[in-house]
């Protein structure tokens, strides 16, 4: 009988968790709140109850976001406003009848400024359009030339290396003669006779 031992080795990590808090930027660090409030109650309404400080406060933190751990403080301060005048709706106002003349004005002058930019604007295009652009009247192919450019075309596809040979000589002609003085002569294609 033999005895046949099997180990197995089984390693655990530990489980590692990783908290990122992003606070965001522009944080609240206290409160403080000053509020005036009449509390009376308006002539000849009598169904109304009037509020106390105490509601009005209460009220107040709820909609501020009152904490008591931020040391957040509010203040009312109850007292009688004085209300507005009723407005005279027969009177003019002098500030407002001047604001709305100097806006016409301001509009006015933006609209006639345009009007001259856009006049100047046409007066150049219309010298442009006048100054004469010479051009030359295409005339049609002769038959020759028409023979000559086939002709050429058939040579070009028959033999390329030979003609981008002929190219670059007639392109580097300039360059060739002032490299190499001027007894030396261009390379010139020759023309070759094919049966037809």
């Amino acid at each position: 009988y033999s005895e046949k031992t099997e180990e197995n080795e089984t390693q655990y990590e530990t489980t590692r968790i990783e908290d990122i808090i992003k606070e965001p930027s522009g944080t609240v660090q206290r409160l403080t709140v000053a509020a005036m409030v009449d509390l009376s109650v308006p002539e000849g309404d009598t169904a109304t109850t009037p509020l106390t400080k105490e509601q009005v406060e209460s009220i107040i933190k709820q909609a501020v976001g009152f904490d008591e751990e931020r040391s957040d403080k509010i203040d009312v301060v109850v007292t009688k406003l004085v209300g507005a005048s009723p407005l005279d709706p027969n009177a003019v106002d002098p500030v407002s009848t001047w604001d709305y003349v100097n806006q016409v004005l301001r509009n006015v002058s933006l609209g006639v400024a345009s009007l001259v930019a856009l006049l100047i604007g046409m007066m150049v295009l219309r010298k442009f359009r006048s100054i004469p652009f010479p051009t030359q009247p295409q005339t049609a192919l002769t038959a020759e030339q028409a023979k000559r450019i086939s002709e050429l075309s058939a040579r070009v596809l028959e033999h390329p290396d030979s003609m981008a040979k002929v190219l670059s000589a007639w392109l580097g002609e300039g360059e060739s003669n002032n490299a190499a003085g001027a007894d030396s002569a261009p390379i010139q294609p020759r023309r070759v006779q094919r049966a037809a």
